[in-house]
This record gives C-alpha cells, structure tokens and sequence, in this order.
C-alpha cells in the first residue's frame, strides 16, 4: 500500500501543472489519497498511544488547519490537496474512538453521515452541477439542495449500496455475473459505436469549433508555459499572403500567447484585404511575450522570456524595412481584481507585483518599439478583449436562461481591464500602434447577445468567426 501509494503521489505531483483536468479523474493521481487513508486506519489498530492532553492539543491543530484550507486562492490546489489529505488521515489516526472524552465523534448524526459518505460523494456533484446550470446555487436554493442530497444519498445508501454488499458477501457468484454484465453494456456500447448515446443528449448540441488554418502549420507554430523545447523552425510558420504586393515584400510577424488565435484567421481567411506578401505567426500558450519577465508557474522559470528572445532573433534575420511586429497578448494576469496580490511575476532577481510586472512590461515594448524604428520597421501591440461573465456555450442551453450566472454578461473584473487598455492606448501615442479590439468586441458582444458562442469559444477567447469580425479594423491599421 505504501508502495503505491508513493508511485501515485509522485504521479499526481509530475502532472498536477500539466492536465490539472487529468490529474483530477484520474485513479492513478488519486489512488495516493485512500492509500494514505487506509494507512492511518491501519495505524489506528497499533499499540502506539498518545497522551490525551497531547491528543487534544493534536485535535484542535488538526480542526484548525483544515477550516484555513477553505480560505486558501485555488490556485494553491497542488499544495492544498496533500495538506486536506495528511490532516484528515492524521485525524483518524489521533481520534481515540474508546476515549469519552471525544464524544462529539460518537453522535448518531455524526456516525450516519459517515457511514453513507459515499453515497453522499456520489451524488453531491451531479446534483450541484445540474443546480449550476438551471436553478443557480445561493444562499434561497442551497437548503433545498442540501435536503435533496441527503435525500437521495439516503435512498441510495439503504436500497442499493447496502443491499448490493451484503449480496456480494453471500452470493460470490453474483459478484461474476455484474461483472459480466457491466463488460457486455461495454461492449453493446462500444459496438453500437455510440450512436445511441447522441439521442440522450439534453438540451442544444455545441457545434464543434473547427477551423482549419490551411498554410499555417498550428501544430508546429505554438508552445506553452509548461514546455521546454526552445528548438522550433520559426521559418514552417510561415504562409503566404496577397501575391498582388509581392514587389512591395511587405511581412507581417506575429507572436503571444493564445489570442494569437484570436488575430490569424483574418490574414489567412482575407490575404486579399491586406497588404502584406508574407506571415509568419507563433504562439506560447500562457506566456508573457517577454524578455526579462517571466511567470512563477512556468515549468522551467525563464522559458516563456528565452522563448521570445529565440523568436526576436528569427524576427531580425527574416524582416526588412516597412515590415511589422504584431504582439499579442492576455492582459489578464496585470490584473489586481482577478490575481490579488499574488506575485506571479519574477525578473529572476525578484518577484513583481502586477503593478511592477506591468511597468515593466511597457518599458520593455517601449525599448522594442525604439529598436524597430531605427531600423525602419514597426510595432503593434494588441489591445486585451472583454472577459464574459458566463460561459457561452453552457449558457447557450434553454436550461440555462434564468441561471444568474448566464443573466450578467460581462464580468466585473473587466473594469480592471478597460483602466488596462487606457494606460496601454496613452502609453501608446507618438511611440507605436496600438490595437484598441476591447471597443470593438465589447459592441460585438451586445449585438450578438443573444448567440455569443457564435463569436466566443469560451469565456475569453474568440471563435473564428468573431476574430473575422475585426478585419475591417485591422485592415484600417494596417
């Protein structure tokens, strides 16, 4: 058990950074946590003995740290979830169940909840999901979602949980047969090749957000915060544009994190509308467009800046005068509302506030701008866009109109943002262009309030469709 649980532990501390998502599904991340459970319970049954002035003192530490939890940011989730394990399994094993003087552990009510825990882990979820997206979760519906849990988790417990154990005890041979029949519902479903399962679906079908990038190589052109390869042939991401200006050999370079994505599609979809004979676009998922700034949840500190100074270096070789730069970029990690003062910057001497990281930041593009122009070449940065407040293709669903979290469209945090994008537009003037897109996706937005997965993928990133509707004013800049 130690053993494994070790194997799992090490697995889950490898890839929390890379698939939080994975990390949280997966038996193989989580195994670690009944492991350490069942090995304080075993514990429990040896000879070690705790004084009970200690046991109390050990008990109220205990109660204590695990409330802190509560009040920790997320974004501490790694450290969190082993600090609410080692509490809990450290719980069980100070705990004397033949001690009075814990009484309170001996409740009835305390004693039923724990013996239908599972039942109530199974169903607290779906229930407070499906409550999410209908009825809302507040402080007028959450009495009802508590009784509908224990509700439920009781009927569960009592006439399948129960009955199905004391079955499996008895009858060794029924155990064989629900196994049996559990891979043949695999298999009928795997043979029916799913098709039945689209019918069972509720509510609107997302359509998938496909778009093919056609001379854009996406797969070779993109990194990520977590990457370590600094080894990329910027010259594959290169596509061809307006061969009606092939003689003027104007060339367009793009790079920043994932709102490139927001931006390309207009110069591969439009090449006509704009003046350029050549692209080139890179993104890195997550990273600062930097060179002396870098994230503290980088996997390798320094990456993202190495990353951009690689493609500066590419930028230099391949451009020639009149041609331009476009940076584009998240402006949502400057901001105080979103990340508090958490210190996610560093310029490897220090880390920087949101306010420091961001002075930074415009020395450093006002220092770029200065190189370019001597060389007789040009600077865009790009504006950040509205953050929505609801995810649109959830609330895209009929279920899901009168949920308060799809009623408000736009997030608070954008307020920040807009006092973002004004310091950015002043710091601009006389230096080098500057990409206002905030105003014109923020009309976009109440025009297609009623289908915003139309021109939002998710929360603060575009469809293809919705980057398309800012070609016109990319080609008034341009």
């Amino acid at each position: 058990m130690i053993f494994l649980s070790t194997l799992s532990l090490i697995n889950f501390l490898f890839l929390y950074n890379l698939d939080t998502t994975y990390t949280y599904y997966s038996l193989t991340t989580r195994f670690w946590e009944i492991g350490i459970g069942v090995i304080a319970y075993l514990l429990t049954s040896t000879k070690f003995v705790i004084k009970e002035i200690y046991q109390k003192l050990l008990l109220i530490i205990l109660i204590f740290s695990l409330l802190i939890i509560f009040f920790i940011p997320l974004s501490f989730g790694r450290i969190l979830t082993i600090k609410a394990v080692l509490i809990t399994s450290l719980f069980l094993f100070v705990v004397d169940r033949e001690n009075n003087q814990f009484g309170i552990f001996k409740n009835k009510i305390f004693i039923k909840l724990g013996i239908a825990s599972y039942s109530l882990y199974i169903w607290h979820w779906p229930i407070l999901s499906i409550s999410k997206w209908t009825i809302g979760i507040n402080l007028y519906t959450l009495p009802f979602q508590i009784i509908l849990i224990l509700f439920i988790s009781y009927l569960s417990h009592n006439y399948i949980e129960i009955p199905v154990r004391k079955r499996l005890k008895t009858h060794s041979h029924d155990l064989l047969f629900l196994l049996t029949s559990f891979l043949s519902l695999i298999g009928i479903v795997i043979a029916s090749n799913y098709k039945g399962a689209n019918n069972l679906f509720i509510g609107k079908r997302r359509k998938p957000q496909i778009y093919l990038y056609k001379n854009w190589l996406v797969e070779d052109c993109g990194s990520s915060r977590s990457g370590q390869n600094l080894k990329f042939n910027f010259s594959k991401c290169e596509f061809e544009g307006n061969k009606n200006f092939d003689q003027l050999n104007k060339k367009l370079f793009i790079y920043g994190d994932s709102y490139v994505k927001n931006i390309i599609p207009n110069f591969i979809d439009n090449t006509k509308n704009f003046k350029f004979s050549k692209y080139s676009g890179f993104y890195s998922n997550g990273c600062l467009p930097s060179k002396a700034i870098s994230y503290t949840t980088e996997k390798k500190i320094g990456y993202c800046s190495e990353l951009f100074k690689k493609y500066l270096n590419y930028f230099n070789k391949r451009s020639d005068e009149n041609d331009y730069l476009m940076i584009v970029m998240n402006y949502n990690f400057f901001s105080q509302k979103l990340f508090g003062n958490h210190k996610l910057f560093t310029n490897r001497e220090k880390k920087l506030s949101n306010q420091e990281a961001f002075d930074l930041f415009q020395k450093e593009i006002l220092s770029l701008s200065n190189e370019l122009s001597t060389n007789k070449k040009h600077l865009i940065v790009v504006s950040p866009i509205p953050i929505l407040n609801m995810d649109p293709q959830k609330c895209n669903q009929f279920f899901s109109k009168q949920n308060k979290d799809c009623l408000r469209i736009l997030d608070v945090k954008n307020r920040e943002l807009i006092k973002i994008n004004e310091k950015m537009a002043a710091f601009s003037k006389n230096k080098f262009t500057y990409l206002d897109t905030y105003q014109s996706i923020n009309k976009m937005i109440y025009q297609y309030q009623d289908e915003l997965g139309k021109i939002y993928q998710n929360k603060d990133h575009l469809t293809p469709f919705g980057a398309s509707l800012l070609s016109d004013q990319l080609k008034s800049k341009l």
